[in-house]
C-alpha cells in the first residue's frame, strides 16, 4: 500500500508538470521541436523509466494478489483448449439431457398430442412408442398430472443457458 501511495505521489506532480510542458506547446511554433528534459527535477528519460518500472510492479503485484484470491481457470501449456474432465462430464450430459428434450418436443408435435395433455394422456396415447415412453421416464422431473409441453420448456431453456 506504501509502495502505490509513493508511486501516486511521483506520477501526480510528474503529471501536472507534462500537462503543463504540453500546453506551453500550444504557443509555439510547430516548425521547432522543443523536448521536455527534466521532470520532477530529474532527467525526463530516467524519470519516465523510473515510474514505468514502478507501475509495472504495482501492475504485477496486483496480478499476484488476485492469482491468490480470485478462482481460476486451467490453461494447458500449448495453449488448446480444453476443459477439466469435471466440466466435460457434466457439459455432454447437459447436452444429452437438451437432445432428449427436443426428440421428445419434436416426437410430440409429429404426434399431434394437444398442449394442454398431461404426461398421464401422453404415455397412454403413445404405448406403442416406445422411444418416446423411454425418454418420457428418463426426464425424472416431469410430473404427471400438468401439461408435459409446459414441463418441458423450462428445462430445455436452463439447460441450453447452462451449456453456453
Amino acid at each position: 500500500m506504501q509502495e502505490l501511495e509513493d508511486l501516486l505521489n511521483t506520477l501526480n506532480p510528474a503529471h501536472e508538470e507534462a500537462i503543463a510542458f504540453l500546453s506551453n506547446l500550444d504557443h509555439e511554433n510547430a516548425r521547432n521541436t522543443t523536448r521536455l528534459h527534466s521532470i520532477c527535477k530529474r532527467p525526463a528519460a530516467e524519470a519516465v523509466e523510473d515510474m514505468a518500472s514502478g507501475v509495472a510492479n504495482i501492475i504485477h503485484s496486483s496480478y499476484q494478489v488476485a492469482l491468490k484470491t480470485c478462482s481460476t481457470k486451467t490453461i494447458s501449456s500449448d495453449h488448446s483448449y480444453y476443459s477439466p474432465h469435471s466440466v466435460s462430464k457434466k457439459r455432454c450430459s447437459l447436452s444429452e439431457k437438451l437432445g432428449l428434450i427436443k426428440s421428445i418436443q419434436v416426437q410430440l408435435k409429429s404426434s399431434y398430442t394437444s398442449l394442454k395433455d398431461s404426461l398421464t394422456n401422453v404415455l397412454e396415447h403413445n404405448k406403442e412408442n416406445q422411444p418416446l415412453c423411454k425418454a418420457l421416464m428418463d426426464l425424472t422431473h416431469l410430473k404427471y398430472d400438468l401439461p408435459l409441453h409446459k414441463q418441458l420448456e423450462e428445462p430445455y431453456l436452463s439447460t441450453k443457458e447452462t451449456i453456453n
